[in-house]
C-alpha cells in the first residue's frame, strides 16, 4: 500500500476538474502530501464541481483568523465561513488557469474526522482530504491554523494542503498525537512526526511514505523520514532527514530517536549560524559534525537508523 506524503504538516492536493488528492507546503499538484519536510501518500481526494450557486447564511457570524489561513482567490464563496446555499459546499476549483473558489452540491452525511474515500460521503461545508484507492482520508474543514483552532472542534488547524498551482489552504487534522523521544510513541504502521508548518510545536502519528529514507536522506516531505526525525531545509532548496535530539538532560547512551545522536553527531540548537526552530522548548537535532551531507534519495535507513518505534514499521 501506498503511503500518504506529509509536508512538514502539509498536504498536496490537486484539482483536475475540481478533484482534490492531499499536503509539505508542497507543490505536487495530483499527489497527497504534509509540509516542512513531512509526508503522507495517497491520491484522490474530494471531488468537486460546479453550480450550487452561493447565498445563504453561515451558521454564525464570519470567522476571523489571527493569521491568513489560505492564499486561494476568494470567487463566489469563502473557503472558512462556507456560505454556500444549504446542501453545498465551498471548494477550490480551478478556473482559467487560476485557483478560485466555488459551490458544489454535497450530498455526503460523514462529519468531521470521519473516515471518507471521496468527498461525496462528506457533509455539506466538509472536504475529504488525505485519502487514497486503498487509505481512507477525514472528512475536515478549512480553518485558522492559531488557537482556538477554528473550526476544528477537537482537531488541529495544522494540516496544510497544496491545491495545485501553488494554491494553498489550512485544514483540520485529526491524526492521534504523539510525545517526541518517547518508545512506541505510535501504533504499529505509524510513526511519530513532528509537523512544523505552522510553527505549533505539535507531534502526531503518520504512516511513513513510500520515499522513507533515513537520516541525512533526502527529502520533500515529513514523513520521507523515519521516525522521529525531522525534514530539515539545508538551503539551496535540498532538505534532509536529521534525527530529533535533547539539548539537556542527560543522554549518554539514549538512542537516536530517544534523545541521544548517532555517532560523530552532536545534538545542536543551530546550524550554519542559524537558529533551529520547531517549537518544541529543550529539543533540537543531531547534526554531523563535519557538516551535513546529504544521501542519495530513496537509500534507505542509514546504518544504525534505529528509530524510536522500531514496531511501527
Amino acid at each position: 500500500m501506498t503511503a500518504q506524503r506529509w509536508l512538514g504538516v502539509s498536504l498536496a492536493i490537486g484539482i483536475a476538474a475540481a478533484a482534490f488528492t492531499s499536503c509539505k507546503s508542497s507543490t505536487a499538484p495530483t499527489s497527497a502530501s504534509t509540509a516542512s519536510g513531512s509526508g503522507g501518500a495517497g491520491t484522490g481526494g474530494a471531488s468537486g464541481g460546479s453550480g450550487g450557486g452561493t447565498g445563504g447564511s453561515a451558521d454564525a457570524g464570519p470567522l476571523v483568523c489571527l493569521q491568513s489561513y489560505t492564499n486561494i482567490k476568494t470567487g463566489p464563496c469563502s473557503l472558512l465561513d462556507q456560505n454556500c446555499a444549504a446542501g453545498y459546499t465551498c471548494v477550490p476549483a480551478l478556473s482559467n488557469g487560476t485557483v478560485t473558489t466555488t459551490c458544489t452540491f454535497s450530498t455526503g452525511l460523514k462529519s468531521a474526522g470521519e473516515d471518507c474515500y471521496s468527498a461525496t460521503e462528506c457533509d455539506a461545508k466538509l472536504i475529504c482530504i488525505g485519502q487514497s484507492a486503498t487509505q481512507a482520508g477525514k472528512c475536515t474543514a478549512f480553518c485558522c491554523p492559531a488557537e482556538p483552532y477554528e473550526p476544528c472542534n477537537g482537531g488541529i488547524c495544522n494540516e496544510q494542503v497544496n491545491f495545485g498551482n501553488g494554491a494553498l489552504a489550512y485544514v483540520c487534522s485529526y491524526a492521534p498525537r504523539c510525545t517526541l523521544l518517547t518508545a512506541n510513541a505510535c501504533a504499529p504502521g505509524s510513526d511519530c512526526y513532528l509537523e512544523t508548518a505552522a510553527g505549533q510545536g505539535i507531534a502526531v502519528c503518520l504512516a511513513p511514505s513510500s520515499a522513507m529514507g533515513g537520516e541525512l536522506s533526502v527529502c520533500s516531505y515529513l514523513n520521507d523520514c523515519a521516525s522521529m526525525q525531522s525534514c530539515f531545509g539545508i538551503g539551496g532548496g535540498t532538505s534532509v532527514c536529521l534525527d530529533y535530539c535533547a539539548l539537556t538532560g542527560s543522554t549518554t547512551g539514549a538512542a537516536p530517536g530517544l534523545g541521544g545522536c548517532p555517532a560523530n553527531e552532536a545534538c545542536e540548537s543551530t546550524y550554519n549560524g542559524q537558529p533551529i526552530t520547531i517549537g518544541v522548548p529543550n529539543i533540537g537535532l543531531c547534526i554531523p559534525k563535519g557538516g551535513i551531507v546529504p544521501r542519495e534519495a530513496g537509500a534507505g535507513p542509514a546504518p544504525g537508523d534505529a528509530g524510536a518505534d522500531a514496531d511501527a514499521g
